[in-house]
């Protein structure tokens, strides 16, 4: 469920900004999903900017 709800959230998110991976659970191409889980303001399962419950409740 979360891992949807943060895709979606994401998705929708005028800030989201990926953090780079470089590791072997990079897809081939070294594209990073869209997720709030990829997102470099996201720690802790929490966003930094205070943007996930504003987003969700549209989404």
């Amino acid at each position: 469920m979360y891992s949807n709800t943060y895709q979606k959230v994401a998705s929708k998110c005028d800030e989201f900004s990926p953090f780079e991976q470089n590791d072997v659970f990079s897809n081939a191409v070294g594209e990073t999903s869209v997720s709030c889980v990829n997102c470099e303001h996201f720690d802790s399962n929490h966003c930094g900017l205070d943007l996930y419950d504003k987003i969700v409740n549209e989404v």
